[in-house]
């Protein structure tokens, strides 16, 4: 039986639908089966302006997923929650799965340097590298 993952989607994949994209990807992959650990548009921790508590729901969702899915390229979008989602990542050793699916210049330097793997808009890659980073 194939493995289910607890993936986390950053909030950067709400950007033009990316994250209902990528989800598809998943979902219409055959022997591939994950959990989503996200942070819903319609979540009221999008609306808090405490701080700590938007710091501590993305790091909730962080530890406890296998890996980090980020979508590249748009970094001034979503600034404040990239750095909180990276690092979380980072202190609970999750993977960062980076997905640049524009030209590579448009990947911001702290997201390129944190990616545990950066890969094109491809499900086949995708599915790959969250097999290779999650072991």
């Amino acid at each position: 039986m194939a493995r289910s993952y607890i993936l986390f989607f950053s909030h950067s994949l709400t950007y033009k639908d990316a994250l209902k994209t990528q989800k598809k990807f998943l979902d219409d992959a055959d022997h591939f089966s994950y959990y989503e650990r996200t942070l819903e548009p319609n979540d009221p921790i999008h609306e808090s302006e405490d701080e700590d508590e938007l710091d501590a729901a993305i790091e909730d969702k962080v530890q406890g997923a296998d890996a980090v899915v980020i979508l590249a390229g748009v970094f001034q979008e979503y600034e404040k929650w990239l750095r909180k989602e990276i690092e979380h990542a980072q202190k609970h050793k999750k993977p960062i799965i980076v997905i640049e699916p524009w030209d590579e210049e448009r990947t911001h330097v702290l997201v390129k340097n944190s990616a545990s793997a950066i890969i094109d808009w491809d499900k086949t890659l995708l599915i790959e590298a969250i097999e290779e980073l999650v072991k």
